[in-house]
């Protein structure tokens, strides 16, 4: 064999193995960016201000066993890190829009609140299943209840 064959069968070698370096499973999670934009009514939660919560977390089945009705006093709550819950409070005929990152290791987004006079779950919870086609959320806050916009 030649030195020149030897040399360039070395050279594909080495690019070979620095190509199958670059191009391993993806293990750096993307962020897909998601908007969620709350409507209140002109009266919602007897006048005061109502507290939601946005959670983002792998393993949602813990908090929401939890549920909104205990989660705003559950010592969970306190254990959650700036990139897994967004704090809110949003009053009569208020208006927010959020935009946050999810990693895309996120499947469920939870959107829990603290209406005064509702103990039932119905109103107070909302389970957004990202897809990466849907990134942009309306929740309207009514007079005891949210709703998702369909």
């Amino acid at each position: 064999m030649s030195k020149k064959f030897i040399s360039i069968y070395f050279s594909c070698c080495i690019i070979c193995l620095i190509l199958s370096a670059c191009t391993g499973t993806d293990t750096i999670p993307r962020f897909w960016p998601i908007s969620i934009t709350f409507i209140a009514d002109k009266h919602i939660n007897n006048n005061v201000r109502l507290p939601v919560d946005i959670i983002a977390v792998k393993n949602s089945d813990g908090i929401l066993d939890i549920g909104p009705e205990k989660w705003f006093g559950d010592p969970e709550r306190d254990t959650l890190l700036r990139e897994e819950i967004v704090k809110l409070a949003i009053g009569n005929e208020g208006k927010r829009k959020i935009d946050i990152k999810i990693s895309s290791e996120i499947k469920h987004l939870i959107v829990f609140s603290d209406y005064t006079d509702l103990t039932e779950r119905k109103g107070q919870q909302i389970v957004l299943d990202l897809d990466k086609w849907k990134w942009n959320f309306i929740i309207y806050l009514r007079e005891n209840k949210m709703e998702l916009h369909k």
